[in-house]
């Protein structure tokens, strides 16, 4: 199981969420949730990747959790780690959701933008 060992920044610049030797980005944003989830913010970093071998695309929905603060912000899970850091809570994760596009379109990977939906409605 990996993890980043103790005392390790969360956030940190050498800190890359896929391989850019293997992987090329193809688009990222802001992807609104809005349905109230408990394990994630209402909105997450949507990421699609594209492998350089064979083109097959992987869509990431990545978010923070720091203390009890669920955020898709990089700068608000830094302050939010230094207020909690002050009381002694070091909590803090990057939760990834990763799935293979149906093809080699952002629209192609509305399939599996449903699966992530429906996997955050059944952990709550």
């Amino acid at each position: 199981m990996g993890g980043l060992p103790q005392d390790k920044e969360l956030i940190y610049f050498g800190n890359k969420l896929y391989n850019q030797r293997e992987w090329q980005l193809v688009s990222t944003m802001k992807r609104e949730l809005g349905n109230g989830y408990t394990t994630a913010p209402k909105r997450v970093n949507e990421t699609i990747i594209q492998h350089l071998n064979d083109d097959s695309q992987v869509i990431l929905w990545s978010w923070y959790e720091v203390g009890d603060t669920l955020t898709d912000s990089k700068v608000e899970a830094k302050v939010a780690g230094a207020l909690n850091r002050i009381t002694g809570d070091s909590r803090g994760a990057l939760w990834v959701l990763a799935g293979r596009c149906g093809g080699l379109n952002a629209s192609d990977c509305e399939q599996q933008r449903s699966v992530f939906d429906r996997f955050l409605s059944s952990v709550e």
